[in-house]
């Protein structure tokens, strides 16, 4: 009886504490909710789901959003073009009349400036569907969410993820991302999770997609024709990708699917079976959906306008956009509601959906208005513009580049036509460059009474360079581009070698002739000066094109893009130094050292040597290109690691001297607690030099099933390898294992376990990711888009060297995920390991450092941080590194990978993986290799055993001796 009871206090005290976590699982968020929805009246839940035109474009602000707010508490609103300080100074009015507070949004596709005079607008979709870097695209959703939120905008009406299959679209166009569905998923949800981060709603549009349309939904009801099959396969599966990723808001547009939508001419807006049946139960969202604009003319055509809110509601859609009559629309839905309990359970659904999301935003506390002072300045900061630069370098396309015309040389006779606006100091920059050029303008009304004229202009020249401007986005203007227009450059390909770089949708190109004569297509996409700015690099070879064109025209098929190397500022390297060091990697080639290599040298800032050797693998095709990238392994410490130290030092908020103990509480019960940061940095902090934590979840079996799983889920998130996750937590296993590991004494052994610790304290201390506050401080700034962790989320395998073919570990071929086995298990990034970049990023970053922390005009670190880091303070003990890099050994005694000519002040790093990286401040010299010595054995140990790196550093220390 006792044990009875013994079992039934402990169900009792089971049951209580399931009770008790259910109270406690009813969160802020929920009880919020739901007591805000007790207190509103049938009326004003229905007018919850109302969003407003809070004004047509540059026009004054509707006097009835007040009236509309006092009489029904509507939910929100939606601004259109307008001034920045005017549209707060509403808002805070609005907002202070609201019962419950308002939802603001605004359809900000390529940023505010789409919508507030004075703002910034980021490239087209179309522009950005070129991009190999998605992170990019992040990192504009935030700066986007940043200035929605300054302005109290709470959703942004973006991105489109239309796939644009029909080049004739009158509507999307260059609104989307491209015609591949993948591409236009991944960059979609880039766009759509860089806004969330930042806290803000966003909606992908126009759902079930909108890119095989002929019609404007603004005028009528376009039909899609296209088969239930190339429905699945091209519209629907960006919109499954981005939800599988979390994406918070959909948008359902006004369009007839007959392959999904049995009544003939419903639009999807107003169909349950697309918007509940499809959307939600089906595709599985559970985000909040917008209707388009519900008083266009495309959902009307078969209902009457005033019955539109009705059925958009009944079809399952949360928030109705712009309902032509508000009184009609609230009116209706409430009867509605109060007759038929299935409408009022429907009516619930989305109200409480509405006051969730509005919670997430921060709309549950009491509003505090906007401030208006430094407003414009807040929303146009130096770092958005910088942002807005980089995207258009990395979107500039090369299609053609016949007999290697680009970048243009010295010593020809080049003519630059730009036939519309000015060309942005195009012939300026290639003067820089000691290339002559000839500046000829055109505006585009007077091609036709004045080509004859220009077209004898032009004969004396070599080379001609057309810049097409003064565009249009859209197919139903002929983006811009006149008939007298096409003609003229037809005309002068006919005469003249021509360089066309066109400043407009990609679409445009179909009308040119590009025939033999036409040696180099550049695609810039808009016309903007951002985008000349970016084609002026590529054709001065200050830019190397990574842009890949998102869709089809003509003869250039979706994915197309050249490159060539950036090879302008080039210092002539006599040829006897250049063979040899060619025959020094060969060597390593043909003695299977490595299979193939990148080799950057530089000199006073200028390029000279750089070339790429073998391929990725010994049997492979694949030739090494410049912009390929390689596992970076210890390369890691001093690009990623050191750099963001150097910054937080110098910005104060890290302290060298402190202790671990100091920024990890927890450490304190260990002996670790007492560990210097500086200690970390050079290598001198007892703690054991490697720890192989995978040891432990591994068996004879390979990885053990009790920690792995073959998929992602919700418990095993961390890849480590392709078809390989680790159970989510485990990394507080591997700090666990650093704390309770044996130390050692205080001197000099080369360590990774202190590098663990940088990403949290980067995290901690500036409240920003490890990757994302590199990418602020160092790699955006920089305009290095090849450099990056985890490169399978920005680059595709092809274009990424593998390493082992791992036989003790991950028992498979390591292609994309980090070597280093600690890192893998860290999900990729790690402060030992984990980047990944190419040679010519490298050099970047150790040029920065040898021009004492400036990149261009921007001075990302202090020369006295630059000197401090580089010098090695402890070498009374015998320690000859710096802080974070290597150095020569003391005296130059001693074995090294970098060459003994090298002065005491020069500083780098070696990898694991077949990495090297070494600076001279005296010389002004450096040199990165990078290679994957470690394919398909990391027991190769070729590369040191015939020396290749300290013989080609050898070799550019005379080569520089010699001039």
């Amino acid at each position: 009886m006792r044990s009875v009871r013994h079992i039934s206090f402990y169900v009792l005290t089971f049951c209580f504490s399931i009770i008790c976590n259910n109270a406690f699982a009813q969160t802020l968020e929920d009880r919020w909710v739901d007591s805000v929805y007790k207190s509103l009246s049938v009326e004003q839940r229905v007018a919850q789901l109302i969003c407003m035109r809070a004004n047509n474009p540059s026009k004054p602000y509707d006097e009835n959003v007040a009236k509309y707010i006092k009489k029904y508490n509507i939910g929100g609103v939606c601004f259109f073009r307008g001034d920045a300080v005017a549209q707060v100074e509403q808002t805070n009015e609005w907002q202070a009349l609201a019962k419950t507070p308002l939802m603001v949004s605004i359809d900000a596709e390529w940023g505010l400036g789409m919508r507030i005079n004075g703002s910034i607008s980021y490239p087209y979709q179309m522009t950005l569907g070129a991009l190999q870097d998605d992170e990019l695209i992040c990192l504009m959703g935030e700066q986007i969410a940043e200035q929605c939120l300054r302005m109290g905008i709470h959703v942004n009406f973006a991105p489109v993820v239309d796939v644009n299959s029909n080049p004739s679209n009158p509507v999307i166009g260059m609104r989307s991302f491209g015609e591949n569905p993948r591409n236009v998923g991944e960059k979609g949800a880039a766009y759509a999770l860089g806004m969330q981060r930042k806290g803000l709603i966003t909606t992908m549009k126009h759902f079930p997609g909108h890119g095989n349309t002929a019609t404007d939904s603004h005028l009528t009801l376009p039909t899609v024709n296209a088969t239930l099959e190339d429905v699945e396969n091209v519209e629907f599966p960006p919109f499954r990708y981005m939800i599988e990723r979390g994406v918070n808001g959909a948008m359902v547009g006004h369009l007839y699917f007959p392959a999904i939508e049995p009544v003939e001419n419903t639009s999807s807006s107003l169909s349950k079976g697309v918007v509940t049946d499809l959307l939600k139960d089906k595709f599985g969202f559970k985000g909040l959906i917008f209707t388009d604009g519900l008083d266009m003319k495309g959902v009307s055509q078969t209902i009457s306008r005033d019955s539109v809110a009705y059925y958009a509601f009944l079809a399952g859609n949360d928030v109705l956009i712009l309902p032509h009559d508000v009184p009609y629309a609230i009116k209706t839905i409430k009867e509605a509601a109060e007759k038929d309990p299935s409408i009022a359970a429907r009516l619930e659904e989305s109200c409480k959906k509405i006051l969730h999301y509005k919670y997430k935003v921060g709309l549950n506390t009491k509003f505090v208005p906007i401030k208006t002072d430094n407003l414009l300045s807040d929303i146009n900061k130096d770092e958005y513009k910088s942002l807005k630069q980089n995207l258009f370098d990395n979107a500039v396309t090369l299609l053609r580049n016949d007999d290697d015309v680009l970048p243009l040389v010295y010593g020809k006779k080049i003519a630059v036509l730009t036939i519309g606006d000015n060309d942005a100091g195009m012939c300026d920059t290639l003067k820089a460059v000691s290339v002559k050029a000839t500046r000829f303008t055109l505006a585009p009304k007077d091609v036709k009474a004045k080509s004859v004229e220009m077209l004898k202009s032009l004969k004396a020249y070599d080379y001609v360079v057309v810049n097409v401007r003064n565009t249009s986005m859209f197919a139903t203007k002929d983006y811009g581009i006149s008939k007298e227009t096409v003609d003229f450059v037809n005309d002068i390909a006919k005469q003249n070698k021509l360089v066309l770089n066109l400043f407009a949708c990609p679409y445009a190109l179909s009308r040119f002739e590009l025939g033999d004569n036409v040696k180099a297509v550049v695609v810039g996409y808009e016309d903007k000066n951002e985008a000349v700015v970016a084609v002026t690099k590529l054709l001065a070879g200050k830019l190397c094109p990574q842009g890949k064109l998102p869709i089809t025209v003509g003869q250039f098929k979706a994915g197309c893009g050249l490159t060539i190397a950036e090879n302008t500022d080039i210092v002539a390297i006599d040829r006897e130094f250049e063979l040899r060091l060619d025959s020094v990697a060969r060597y390593g080639i043909e003695n299977k050292a490595y299979p193939g290599c990148q080799i950057v040298a530089m000199k006073d800032g200028k390029i000279l040597y750089s070339k790429c050797f073998g391929k990725f693998t010994y049997d492979g095709d694949h030739k090494v290109q410049p912009d390929d990238i390689y596992d970076l392994a210890s390369l890691t410490k001093v690009m990623a690691s050191t750099l963001a130290i150097m910054k937080l030092y110098e910005d104060g908020l890290l302290d060298l001297e402190k202790t671990l103990g100091d920024y990890f509480p927890y450490t304190r019960k260990y002996d670790k607690g007492s560990i210097k940061i500086i200690e970390i940095l050079t290598h001198q902090s007892g703690m054991k030099a490697w720890i192989p934590f995978y040891k432990e979840i591994i068996d004879a079996n390979g990885p053990m099933r009790e920690y792995f799983s073959s998929h992602i889920d919700d418990l095993h998130r961390v890849r480590v390898a392709d078809s390989l996750y680790l159970q989510n937590d485990y990394e507080k296993i591997i700090f666990n294992t650093i704390m309770r590991s044996k130390m050692g004494a205080k001197k000099y052994v080369y360590c990774d376990m202190g590098f663990y610790f940088v990403p949290k304290l980067v995290e901690m201390l500036t409240n920003m990711t490890f990757e994302d506050y590199l990418d602020a401080k160092f790699y955006t700034p920089m305009g290095l888009s090849n450099i990056g962790f985890c490169p399978l989320t920005w680059r595709t395998r092809e274009t990424i060297a593998p390493t082992e073919d791992d036989k003790s570990f991950r028992f498979r071929q390591v292609w994309g995920d980090v070597h280093d086995q600690g890192a893998a298990m860290m999900g990729g990034v790690s402060g030992h390991a984990g980047l990944f970049a190419n040679a010519q990023s490298i050099a970047t970053i150790m040029q920065m450092l040898l021009d004492g922390g400036r990149y261009g005009d921007a001075q990302l670190l202090k020369p006295e941080t630059v000197k401090y880091f580089t010098t090695a303070p402890f070498t009374d003990n015998g320690n000859r590194r710096a802080l974070g890099f290597d150095k020569l050994p003391i005296d130059k005694k001693g074995p090294a990978t970098a060459s003994k000519s090298a002065s005491m002040s020069s500083f780098g790093h070696t990898g694991f993986t077949g990495t090297f990286a070494w600076a001279d401040p005296e010389n002004n010299l450096l040199i990165i290799f990078l290679s994957n010595r470690v394919y398909p054995d990391a027991e190769n140990t070729n590369l040191s055993k015939f020396n290749i790196r300290t013989s080609l550093h050898d070799i550019l220390y005379e080569a520089v001796k010699q001039k």
